[in-house]
């Protein structure tokens, strides 16, 4: 009785181990800009987001996004730019990452 109790409680520990390491990836999303013919200087940027059980309660993140863009290329234009919005899925928690390469480019100044 003693060795049935120890078995099965340890593919109970086995089974919970497995669906904690287990995680799903999705691309819900990919869209891109004008490709520059020039592409010497690119950059890759990505915001991430970690979601428990559900529950996103806004996507205030997705605004950083701008910001390491225009940092990226300082004094210049950002075209090219590749977006990609993707989710991991794990037993409770998502984790949605966008991410955004591209070109910088001169800017024109007329």
């Amino acid at each position: 009785m003693n060795k049935i109790i120890k078995t099965a409680t340890n593919f109970a520990l086995i089974f919970v181990a497995t669906l904690f390491l287990m995680r799903c990836a999705s691309v819900n999303n990919v869209s891109v800009t004008s490709i520059p013919a020039k592409r010497d200087n690119s950059f890759k940027v990505s915001v991430s987001r970690v979601v428990f059980l559900w529950f996103n309660f806004d996507n205030d993140y997705i605004d950083d996004l701008y910001e390491k863009i225009k940092n990226a290329c300082p004094g210049m234009k950002a075209t090219g730019i590749l977006t990609k919005d993707e989710v991991y899925a794990y037993l409770v928690v998502f984790k949605r990452v966008v991410t955004a390469t591209g070109y910088c480019v001169p800017s024109d100044i007329k």
